[in-house]
């Protein structure tokens, strides 16, 4: 499967070294893998400051402050002969900081719960919820997790 995960460090407050890019990059494939998606595709992580997630919170939600994650799915087709382009995770990490455990483990699970999202997962109901709890588990399973 040829997947192009792109990491985007749009903040400065948390280092994230390369390391920890790779671990992000490989839990977005290993969401992919438990959410069932199977061929090429592209999407994009992208690792952003209070400010920056609390304005697209504001903007698309309607939700004032902060947040953990945010997922943006790519409606429509890819151009013929491009491989389907995802959508965007974005990221809070100093909300992924403040959640007690370490922020490779916490930034692992929004990456994966955010990937999940893109592909049509979601937690609104209670059988929604359990699905995604369970693909979450199998992401985390998946190769590269420390679970």
């Amino acid at each position: 499967m040829s997947v192009l995960v792109d990491i985007v460090n749009r903040q400065g407050e948390c280092e994230v070294p390369a390391e920890l890019e790779d671990v992000l990059r490989r839990a977005a494939l290993a969401a992919l893998a438990a959410g069932d998606w199977r061929g090429p595709a592209e999407l994009s992580v992208c690792l952003m400051d209070d400010e920056a997630i609390a304005d697209l919170n504001r903007r698309y939600r309607g939700i004032a402050g902060p947040t953990d994650v945010l997922a943006f799915p790519q409606p429509g087709p890819a151009p013929r002969g491009e491989p389907p382009h995802l959508g965007d995770v974005a990221v809070g990490v100093l909300q992924a900081a403040a959640q007690g455990t370490s922020l490779e483990e916490e930034l692992m699970q929004l990456v994966i719960h955010g990937v999940l999202h893109l592909l049509g997962f979601d937690h609104e109901d209670p059988e929604g919820a359990a699905i995604m709890a369970e693909r979450e588990c199998l992401a985390r399973r998946g190769p590269g997790s420390k679970a």
